[in-house]
Protein backbone atom coordinates (compact mmCIF):
# COMPACT_ATOMS: atom_id res chain seq x y z
CA UNK A 1 0.00 0.00 0.00
CA UNK A 2 1.23 3.47 -1.09
CA UNK A 3 1.17 7.13 0.36
CA UNK A 4 2.55 9.62 -2.15
CA UNK A 5 4.40 12.88 -0.25
CA UNK A 6 5.48 14.27 -3.17
CA UNK A 7 6.90 13.36 -6.68
CA UNK A 8 9.89 11.43 -5.07
CA UNK A 9 8.66 10.33 -1.87
CA UNK A 10 6.15 7.61 -0.72
CA UNK A 11 5.43 6.28 1.95
CA UNK A 12 4.68 2.40 2.03
CA UNK A 13 2.85 -0.11 4.94
CA UNK A 14 4.86 -2.96 5.63
CA UNK A 15 3.57 -5.25 8.43
CA UNK A 16 1.93 -2.28 9.83
CA UNK A 17 4.72 -0.35 9.80
CA UNK A 18 4.91 2.79 7.81
CA UNK A 19 8.45 3.42 5.56
CA UNK A 20 9.31 6.38 4.38
CA UNK A 21 10.50 6.21 1.10
CA UNK A 22 12.76 8.25 -1.07
CA UNK A 23 13.29 7.26 -5.30
CA UNK A 24 16.14 6.44 -6.25
CA UNK A 25 18.38 8.08 -9.05
CA UNK A 26 16.01 10.90 -9.49
CA UNK A 27 14.74 14.37 -8.32
CA UNK A 28 11.91 15.31 -8.86
CA UNK A 29 10.57 19.40 -8.65
CA UNK A 30 9.42 20.64 -5.31
CA UNK A 31 5.69 20.92 -4.95
CA UNK A 32 5.69 24.65 -5.47
CA UNK A 33 8.21 24.33 -8.55
CA UNK A 34 6.95 24.07 -12.05
CA UNK A 35 5.79 20.53 -12.61
CA UNK A 36 5.77 19.40 -8.98
CA UNK A 37 2.25 18.72 -8.54
CA UNK A 38 1.45 17.38 -11.92
CA UNK A 39 4.87 15.23 -10.48
CA UNK A 40 3.23 13.81 -7.03
CA UNK A 41 -0.21 13.51 -9.10
CA UNK A 42 1.38 11.35 -11.84
CA UNK A 43 3.21 9.16 -9.00
CA UNK A 44 0.05 9.51 -7.50
CA UNK A 45 -1.98 7.43 -10.77
CA UNK A 46 1.08 4.99 -10.95
CA UNK A 47 1.28 4.10 -7.49
CA UNK A 48 -1.15 5.44 -4.86
CA UNK A 49 -2.51 2.27 -3.04
CA UNK A 50 -1.60 0.05 -5.15
CA UNK A 51 0.96 -2.94 -3.97
CA UNK A 52 4.60 -2.34 -5.26
CA UNK A 53 8.21 -4.02 -5.09
CA UNK A 54 10.31 -1.75 -3.04
CA UNK A 55 14.04 -2.39 -3.85
CA UNK A 56 15.71 -0.67 -1.34
CA UNK A 57 19.47 0.74 -2.62
CA UNK A 58 20.15 2.63 0.48
CA UNK A 59 19.38 4.91 3.30
CA UNK A 60 19.10 8.77 3.27
CA UNK A 61 20.77 11.10 5.89
CA UNK A 62 16.89 11.63 6.45
CA UNK A 63 16.63 7.79 7.35
CA UNK A 64 14.47 7.17 4.19
CA UNK A 65 15.23 4.26 1.77
CA UNK A 66 16.23 5.24 -1.03
CA UNK A 67 14.60 2.75 -3.84
CA UNK A 68 13.45 2.00 -6.41
CA UNK A 69 9.58 1.24 -6.81
CA UNK A 70 8.76 -1.37 -9.43
CA UNK A 71 5.25 -1.12 -10.37
CA UNK A 72 2.09 -3.66 -10.28
CA UNK A 73 2.27 -4.39 -13.90
CA UNK A 74 6.26 -4.36 -13.58
CA UNK A 75 7.59 -0.99 -14.76
CA UNK A 76 9.69 1.09 -12.72
CA UNK A 77 8.37 4.21 -11.20
CA UNK A 78 11.20 6.03 -11.36
CA UNK A 79 11.95 5.52 -15.00
CA UNK A 80 8.46 6.33 -15.68
CA UNK A 81 8.89 9.72 -13.87
CA UNK A 82 11.97 10.30 -16.14
CA UNK A 83 10.63 9.11 -19.31
CA UNK A 84 7.07 11.63 -18.32
CA UNK A 85 9.88 14.76 -18.09
CA UNK A 86 8.86 14.84 -14.64
CA UNK A 87 11.76 14.38 -12.84
CA UNK A 88 15.37 14.78 -13.51
CA UNK A 89 18.01 12.07 -13.62
CA UNK A 90 19.90 12.49 -10.64
CA UNK A 91 23.61 11.64 -12.23
CA UNK A 92 25.36 12.54 -9.02
CA UNK A 93 24.15 9.19 -7.41
CA UNK A 94 23.34 6.78 -10.61
CA UNK A 95 25.45 5.76 -13.45
CA UNK A 96 22.20 4.33 -15.17
CA UNK A 97 22.83 5.29 -18.41
CA UNK A 98 18.76 4.18 -19.23
CA UNK A 99 17.54 6.74 -17.23
CA UNK A 100 20.01 9.36 -19.24
CA UNK A 101 18.65 7.78 -22.18
CA UNK A 102 15.03 7.82 -21.14
CA UNK A 103 15.82 12.03 -20.24
CA UNK A 104 17.32 12.86 -23.41
CA UNK A 105 13.95 11.16 -25.37
CA UNK A 106 11.72 13.17 -23.07
CA UNK A 107 13.94 16.30 -23.39
CA UNK A 108 13.55 15.74 -27.69
CA UNK A 109 10.07 15.15 -26.81
CA UNK A 110 9.49 18.32 -24.81
CA UNK A 111 7.76 16.56 -22.12
CA UNK A 112 6.97 18.01 -18.95
CA UNK A 113 9.77 19.92 -17.85
CA UNK A 114 11.73 20.39 -20.66
CA UNK A 115 8.62 21.76 -22.12
CA UNK A 116 9.77 24.99 -20.38
CA UNK A 117 13.22 26.96 -22.23
CA UNK A 118 14.95 26.39 -19.15
CA UNK A 119 13.75 24.35 -15.96
CA UNK A 120 15.42 25.08 -12.91
CA UNK A 121 17.15 22.20 -11.43
CA UNK A 122 16.43 21.93 -7.69
CA UNK A 123 19.34 22.19 -6.42
CA UNK A 124 19.84 25.58 -8.56
CA UNK A 125 16.11 26.22 -7.05
CA UNK A 126 17.09 25.82 -3.17
CA UNK A 127 20.05 28.18 -3.71
CA UNK A 128 17.69 30.73 -5.17
CA UNK A 129 15.12 30.40 -1.46
CA UNK A 130 18.01 30.17 0.40
CA UNK A 131 19.25 33.34 -0.99
CA UNK A 132 15.85 35.17 -0.60
CA UNK A 133 15.35 33.93 3.04
CA UNK A 134 18.84 35.49 3.60
CA UNK A 135 17.96 38.53 2.14
CA UNK A 136 14.70 38.87 4.00
CA UNK A 137 16.71 38.24 7.23
CA UNK A 138 18.92 40.34 6.68
CA UNK A 139 16.33 43.31 6.14
CA UNK A 140 14.34 42.18 9.51
CA UNK A 141 17.55 42.04 11.55
CA UNK A 142 18.45 45.58 10.11
CA UNK A 143 15.16 46.84 10.61
CA UNK A 144 15.38 45.99 14.67
CA UNK A 145 18.73 46.64 15.60
CA UNK A 146 17.82 50.19 14.04
CA UNK A 147 15.19 50.51 16.45
CA UNK A 148 18.22 49.86 19.13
Amino acid sequence: MVVVTDGNTIKVLENNREIRIRLAKIDCPESSQDFGQKAKMFTSELAFGKNVKVLVKDVDHYGRSVAEIILPDGRSLNRELIKGGLAWWYQRYSSDETLGKLQEEAKAAKFGLWSMDNPTINNRWWIGVLIALHCSLSAWIDAQTSVW
